[in-house]
């Protein structure tokens, strides 16, 4: 994973450790081994199944984002169809899924633009595709952890994930997966150009009608789910950031009492988790680096349109900013303790001055005689015999 495992945080900071699992996705979905061989999906539990279907559908209670008002009423949204955006992993080996026969045996797949091999799009094969639904439905997967599904059934959406789990790195909980995923509506328009309205995405209807009309729908699609994944993934890090600031409340209330309960060692560990956070958000995240978009100013704007319609920009200033103030804390609590430190040493020299002027003053009031003993070291020099 190079530089992107958020992970490693868990290792540092035991809380954490509740939204990774190394060998599953959440508690529900058996793990196996990424091979390049047919992939068998080994058979799931009542429970499991019916966990990973409330994470397909959306009933983990999805953390709701404020947005721009909406004068669209809520029946006529829910008869729309959807695009759905799952933070399932810290990454997703893209590598190791096109090596699978088994998984593209029933999707086709492909990099949607050739500079950019960080997501895939795929679509079911035609022999595969029963309904009407299945030739109107796709999903990109990006190298971040985030799948965004375009028209894509509760059933369907099971499967994919069942089918993915072992290309999972480092995989999030079902519960983190259920609240942080978002999704937004989206229909079609007469006018030529796509946009963003009463919070649904609308698209040109001579572009976008057929999922799979040309690659030119396929990247303004793609656009749109690349901001929608880092939204997604943006909420990941606000939950994360969340958790480690709740250990720091009980902090502050030892500081009012005049206390310090860390030890250099745990102020130390904290700086390296806030540290490592901030370098995910702001250098380490495909997600938000716009260089696909490099020679599409074209595509761009779609992305920047959703980009500003999530308030990402205001959502990372605010991570930042929260950043900046827990890295405060820790930094006055290193100080203190560095202050206390050094005031051990002194206090640890004066202690020792005051033991070496007492034996001093002891040695000059003693006056009782001592025995002093003379050793003649000078000895005859025998000559040598022949």
């Amino acid at each position: 994973m190079s530089l992107r495992s958020l992970s490693r945080l868990s290792s540092l900071f035991p809380t954490t450790s509740r939204f990774f699992r190394a060998r599953s996705f959440g508690d529900h979905i058996l793990h196996t081994r990424a091979t390049t061989s047919v992939t068998r999906y080994q058979p799931l539990s009542l429970a499991h199944e019916e966990k990973l279907k409330e994470v397909a559908a959306s009933k983990l209670r999805p953390k709701q984002r404020k947005r721009r008002a909406t004068s669209v009423a809520q029946a006529d949204r829910d008869r729309l169809p959807k695009v759905v955006a799952i933070p399932l992993a810290e990454t997703i080996d893209l590598k190791a899924l096109l090596r699978s026969r088994g998984f593209l045996s029933l999707y086709k797949a492909s990099y949607v633009y050739k500079e950019f091999d960080d997501v895939l799009h795929l679509m079911k094969k035609e022999e595969y595709s029963v309904h009407k639904n299945d030739r109107e439905s796709e999903f990109y997967i990006f190298e971040e952890g985030v799948i965004v599904f375009w028209n894509v059934s509760i059933e369907d959406r099971v499967q994919l994930l069942r089918g993915l789990e072992e290309f999972m790195v480092d995989p999030y909980e079902s519960s983190i997966a259920g609240q942080e995923q978002d999704s937004m509506p989206y229909g079609f328009t007469e006018e030529p150009m796509s946009k963003i309205k009463f919070d649904c995405f609308v698209l040109s209807e001579d572009l976008h009608k057929a999922l799979d009309k040309g690659n030119e729908a396929v990247l303004q699609r793609l656009a749109f789910s690349h901001a929608l994944a880092a939204s997604v993934k943006v909420g990941v890090w606000e939950e994360l950031l969340n958790l480690l600031a709740e250990t720091q409340a009980d902090v502050i209330k030892e500081l009012k009492r005049g206390k310090i309960t860390w030890g250099r060692q745990e102020a130390l560990k904290r700086a390296g988790q806030f540290a490592d956070l901030r370098n995910v958000i702001n250098i380490e995240c495909n997600l938000l680096n716009e260089d696909l978009y490099w020679e599409r100013d074209d595509l761009q704007k779609f992305y920047k349109m959703t980009y500003q319609h999530l308030a990402l920009d205001r959502r990372i200033t605010s991570l930042n900013k929260r950043l900046d103030y827990c890295e405060e804390l820790v930094k006055m609590v290193d100080n203190n303790l560095a202050h206390r430190h050094a005031s051990h040493l002194e206090w640890m020299i004066i202690v020792l001055i005051i033991i070496e002027v007492f034996f001093d003053c002891f040695h000059y009031f003693d006056s009782s005689p001592k025995k002093v003993e003379i050793v003649d070291n000078t000895k005859p020099v025998e000559a040598p015999t022949i």
